[in-house]
């Protein structure tokens, strides 16, 4: 699918032309669907498809299956729970989490009866001003419209799906260049990504990386080399930055914002709400995530 678009975009190819084009390369069991389609189209009176969009969204319901989007999540996780558990804390020896994170607490040294340490004044002190910071946050709920790119691969009825974000990654809606593009924030990786398809629909400006890579766990046959950057404007509520990213082909989400994003605006991830709440030119912001049933609409 890639690729047929990218010779579309390579030989100017006009929009009436793409269908055209495109079909001349199917053989066997492709061809016989396509003439199948177009004969009871016909038959129904319905019209036939002329543009690609079309043609590539009846491709997704005849041969992708309804479980290739949790694979791809499923995929994802694996890879976050693989980058956890390689990570050591020197402060406690254990796995999955550093120094500055560990869970160890303090410990309280009482001194005498109804006498203790300052640390608990100050732990209370510091607990007063989390409240005072949480409620000057401003909360900013997913961008509303269609998505940029839709990937339909779902098929259940909201009324069947758990409310809970239990199970969920943080996904949400933003606007890129006033386009709806869906966002993914996640600790699984070393590198803030977009999405190929994301940078040639909307023509961003690209730049060489200044250390090329290789990615082996989007295709696991052979890999990728990562050897381009973007810089993407991520506009949502109030919230508006320019984010440096890798460019790769992902399929999840036009934007996978991970751990160097996080470092730089110190986020906290609520693992009940599924919440993040972080600060931004000296102004904090809680973004909140869509819910099971605005995932499955999209």
């Amino acid at each position: 699918e890639m690729k047929v678009e990218q010779l579309f975009s390579c030989h100017g190819v006009s929009e009436e032309r793409e269908v055209f084009l495109a079909t001349l390369s199917f053989q066997g069991h492709a061809m016989y669907w396509w003439t199948s389609l177009e004969k009871e189209r016909r038959i129904n009176h319905e019209p036939l498809i002329q543009y690609w969009n079309e043609l590539r969204s009846a491709l997704r319901r005849r041969h992708i299956p309804p479980y290739y989007d949790r694979e791809l999540m499923d995929k994802l996780q694996r890879l976050k729970q693989r980058v956890l558990y390689e990570i050591k804390c020197f402060k406690c020896l254990g796995r999955g989490h550093i120094a500055s994170q560990c869970p160890t607490k303090k410990t309280m040294v009482l001194k005498a009866q109804d006498h203790y340490s300052s640390l608990d004044e100050a732990t209370s002190s510091s607990s007063s001003s989390e409240e005072e910071a949480i409620e000057s946050e401003e909360e900013i709920l997913p961008c509303e419209g269609d998505l940029l790119l839709v990937r339909r691969l779902l098929n259940i009825h909201s009324s069947d799906i758990e409310q809970s974000q239990r199970e969920n990654l943080f996904q949400t809606k933003c606007k890129i260049l006033e386009n709806t593009c869906s966002l993914i924030v996640d600790s699984g990786s070393t590198s803030n990504f977009c999405s190929t398809r994301l940078v040639d629909k909307l023509a961003l400006t690209t730049k060489s990386h200044p250390k090329p890579y290789r990615m082996q766990w989007i295709n696991e046959e052979r890999g990728i080399v990562v050897n381009q950057k973007a810089s993407i404007p991520i506009t949502i509520g109030n919230y508006k930055e320019e984010v440096l990213c890798d460019i790769v082909p992902l399929e999840v989400s036009h934007v996978l914002l991970v751990r160097p994003w996080q470092f730089d605006k110190q986020a906290i991830h609520d693992g009940l709400t599924n919440k993040i709440s972080f600060q931004h030119l000296g102004k904090k912001f809680l973004w909140c995530p869509l819910s099971p049933s605005q995932l499955n609409e999209d």
